[in-house]
């Protein structure tokens, strides 16, 4: 995945994190996912890293959360 992102971004952070639920026959599922963050990043450059995912890992759709704000890096006084 990484490769596939910094062909269209300069950075970014990846976490790996466990989630939980029931799925439609009433079983509960745990399954790990990755949760990329990318900061001041234009939406078309999003869609074409999600685009080879959806391909590469054989997903049918991945999960987009965008916020609207922003972000700088601190340094001190």
């Amino acid at each position: 995945m990484n490769e596939i992102c910094m062909k269209y971004v300069d950075g970014y952070t990846v976490s790996v994190v466990e989630g939980f639920y029931r799925d439609d026959a009433g079983s509960e599922a745990r399954e790990v996912s990755l949760v990329y963050v990318f900061l001041d990043t234009p939406i078309e450059s999003l869609k074409k890293i999600m685009d080879e995912a959806l391909v590469k890992f054989n997903q049918s759709s991945i999960l987009l959360d965008e916020t609207k704000g922003r972000s700088t890096f601190y340094s001190g006084k």
